[in-house]
């Protein structure tokens, strides 16, 4: 359901970015280079951290989406199946990453918490280089904004768009100049 006049029939965020363009493009451009451009975390990677993170914010639209794209980049069944679980439930993903999705829930519902000491130093002795810390950081900080946009601008969707939101993400990345 809409909370606004103007995006009664905005079905996806990319509508909401689109009618300001010119204010909108900076994210864009972060969020190309956050979740397409390199990064020792894969594009699946990513995107389950996306979905994570609009899993704990309840962002429906955000998760349908990320499961859409992570289907589309050659996810299997079981994970997106999973993706339901807590982190531990989470099938096919390696020990790192299953620690990088505690450490972005910390981001999403504890960044205050968050330390050198009990959370940054841990993933740095498990071998997750700082870079790959800051990349995951990255997805879980522009998520848990996106969540919101979506949230306030009551942003649904449809099965038919998040299959095309898939296709176009997994082929062409969220943004082209």
């Amino acid at each position: 359901m809409s909370n606004f006049s103007y995006s009664k029939n905005f079905e996806g965020i990319m509508e909401v970015f689109m009618r300001r363009g010119n204010y909108y493009q900076p994210v864009l451009e972060f969020l190309q280079n956050t979740m397409i451009e390199n990064s020792e975390l894969t594009k699946i990677e990513r995107e389950l951290i996306a979905a994570h993170v609009s899993k704990l914010n309840h962002c429906t639209f955000c998760v349908q989406a990320h499961k859409a794209i992570i289907k589309d980049l050659g996810g299997d069944q079981a994970l997106l199946t999973s993706l339901e679980n807590s982190v531990e439930g989470i099938q096919g993903i390696s020990e790192n990453l299953r620690l990088l999705l505690v450490f972005v829930e910390k981001i999403t519902l504890n960044s205050h918490e968050i330390s050198e000491e009990l959370d940054i130093s841990p993933l740095r002795n498990a071998g997750i280089k700082e870079e790959t810390i800051e990349d995951a950081t990255n997805v879980a900080c522009l998520f848990n904004m996106i969540n919101r946009l979506v949230d306030v601008f009551g942003v649904q969707g449809s099965e038919e768009h998040f299959a095309m939101v898939g296709k176009v993400v997994s082929e062409k990345g969220y943004f082209s100049k």
